[in-house]
């Protein structure tokens, strides 16, 4: 993507100039920005300015949140309450980068372009084609932080036993390795804070035991957690078999 530009194409020519105007992203958030206009750029908060510092966005965990699929009459086809990680604005920011900020998630649709008003309204065939992940990888992003922190709490458990710094280096290695393989890092600091506390992670862990059995009880927890967990993506062949879709009826 390319500030002055828009989105860009696999064949598109640069230069050394163009760095400054670049900037990475997802198939998602290209889609979302197709009809991106350059002369309106001064709208939207980008990453290297200095707006983005303030730490403009927070993530959201809402449950309950509609989800309906609608199929290619409009009618409804199905409907569930599920849990997501929506992107948006904070408070406590100047009014220019709350703009900034909300015209930012605007234009990439970083909630999907199927969200409004606390519901996602999505037809059959996209739901099938699994067009947009971005808020079920964000949950599953959120979900993982969330069995980390609490690896990493029991973990803090054994820092006074023999061996124990080496469960609690074991831990972090972990989790950044999931971390840095599901992406979504705002998300996992958001998951993080909230079932950490700030004096914990400070003061690295100060709730100890010196409960040998203890620990090697929660060992035992957190490697049968490790082998519980499913990394698998939704395909379109699951969603098929899961929800096969309204009956189709052959032309007269």
């Amino acid at each position: 993507f390319h500030k002055l530009r828009g989105n860009l194409e696999r064949d598109t020519r640069l230069t050394l100039d163009d760095w400054d105007n670049l900037l990475l992203i997802c198939g998602e958030c290209r889609e979302g920005a197709k009809d991106y206009n350059p002369q309106q750029r001064d709208h939207y908060l980008w990453p290297d300015s200095e707006m983005a510092s303030s730490y403009p966005f927070r993530y959201v965990k809402r449950d309950n949140v509609t989800y309906k699929v609608l199929d290619a009459e409009g009618n409804l086809f199905k409907e569930e309450q599920r849990t997501f990680v929506f992107a948006e604005t904070a408070n406590d920011v100047a009014t220019n980068i709350l703009e900034a900020a909300k015209n930012t998630i605007a234009l990439f649709k970083l909630n999907t372009k199927y969200y409004d008003n606390n519901q996602i309204i999505i037809p059959y065939q996209d739901f099938i084609d699994v067009s947009d992940l971005r808020l079920e990888q964000r949950y599953e992003a959120y979900q993982a932080a969330t069995k980390a922190a609490g690896r990493l709490q029991r973990a803090a458990e054994t820092l006074v036993v023999p061996g124990g710094r080496e469960f609690v280096d074991n831990a972090l290695i972990l989790t950044n390795e999931i971390r840095e393989s599901m992406g979504y890092v705002s998300t996992w600091k958001t998951a993080i804070l909230a079932n950490l506390d700030r004096e914990t992670l400070g003061k690295i862990f100060p709730n100890i035991t010196s409960n040998l059995k203890r620990r090697r009880e929660i060992e035992a927890e957190v490697e049968d957690e490790l082998l519980l967990e499913d990394d698998e993506r939704p395909t379109k062949r699951q969603r098929k078999e899961i929800w096969p879709g309204p009956p189709t009826v052959p032309p007269v």
